[in-house]
């Protein structure tokens, strides 16, 4: 049950605001996010924790000083003209059932994109601020007791599963696609799911078999932690799937990308100086080429393989008609409907340029 008062976390936003200035990397950051709440003046019911908080250019604009984004003071809130809602809080508006919840990240400090993420604090795996963001996260789901911690995105599930002490309990499929992995700290379940904005394809019915799934985890509870993880189940396929045949499609799915994967790293070998390979999450992250030339994230439960090339290719993977909505690089999905004539086309071409 949670607590009847919403309670004060003054101390902990202050030991951060504290801890910021120690190093210059972070002073970098715009501001910082940690119990961010919605209502502001709601009980939670919710914990929702995403990587880092996002950083515009509008941001300076609002506060010309690094700031907070926090229960004690939220600089983007008040730079808002009345009645406007971010687009976030819609999405959690869709997800949470309208519910409120408290919003903190992995880690509390602002950037504009993973690419300047990781050039300001290096991956996010290394940092050696993430163990100061998980206690003071600890501590904030303890003043909270929220009914779940909801973590959009599923490739951090294994490094939060490592930091936060999570056991996995289940995955839950449908539609076609991975849509969410369960784990439990042992009093409330931990549920990560396909990445709310869709950066790898979400269609509507994926996005309410994910509000569905979120609603029957809340509804079970979460088992004791340290109970062995059952077998994944797929009794949450949507209504109309047959969970057997879902089993199969993703199994046939997996069983194309590692197979095509294989191929590609054959193809591009002999063209590129270097191939760099990375565990990230359920899948891989590959880079291939001497500054990075072509970056494919693996997802070998989803059926199709993300490819992202350098802005240069846009124009020519847009011709094919497989070009992604994206701002800093020219994804598109190659999966078993995909020529792979032009697939490799596009590959040799980023590789040689």
């Amino acid at each position: 049950m949670r607590s009847s008062t919403s309670p004060n976390l003054n101390a902990e936003i202050e030991e951060i605001a504290a801890y910021t200035p120690r190093f210059p990397e972070r002073r970098q950051a715009h501001h910082f996010l940690f119990d961010l709440r919605y209502p502001a003046t709601a009980k939670p019911r919710f914990v929702v924790m995403g990587i880092n908080p996002g950083e515009v250019e509008n941001d300076w604009r609002l506060s010309a000083e690094p700031t907070e984004e926090t229960s004690r003071h939220d600089f983007h809130r008040r730079g808002e003209p009345d009645g406007h809602v971010p687009p976030w809080v819609l999405q959690a508006r869709y997800y949470l059932d309208g519910a409120p919840y408290v919003q903190s990240e992995l880690f509390f400090w602002s950037s504009r994109d993973l690419a300047q993420f990781e050039l300001r604090y290096d991956k996010l795996h290394r940092s050696p601020h993430l163990a100061f963001c998980r206690d003071l996260n600890r501590r904030l789901i303890a003043a909270h007791r929220p009914d779940a911690v909801v973590l959009p995105g599923l490739g951090t599930a294994n490094l939060c599963a490592t930091l936060y002490g999570l056991t996995h309990i289940r995955t839950v499929v449908g539609h076609g696609a991975r849509l969410a992995e369960v784990y439990s700290d042992g009093a409330r379940p931990w549920i990560f799911t396909k990445h709310w904005t869709g950066s790898f394809g979400l269609t509507r019915e994926q996005r309410a078999a994910i509000r569905d799934a979120i609603r029957s985890v809340v509804g079970e509870g979460a088992p004791p932690a340290g109970l062995p993880a059952p077998e994944p189940s797929w009794s949450w396929a949507s209504a109309g799937d047959d969970p057997a045949a879902v089993a199969a499609k993703v199994r046939e799915g997996a069983a194309w990308v590692q197979r095509e994967w294989r191929r590609l790293r054959h193809l591009l070998g002999p063209h590129v100086g270097s191939v760099a390979e990375e565990k990230s999450g359920p899948g891989l992250k590959l880079m291939h080429g001497r500054t990075g030339a072509c970056m494919a994230r693996l997802h070998p439960k989803l059926g199709h393989i993300a490819i992202g090339l350098p802005n240069s290719m846009r124009e020519a993977v847009a011709q094919t008609g497989l070009l992604r909505v994206q701002r800093d690089s020219a994804w598109f999905n190659y999966s078993a409907e995909v020529d792979p004539a032009v697939v490799d086309r596009l590959l040799l071409q980023a590789a040689a340029d």
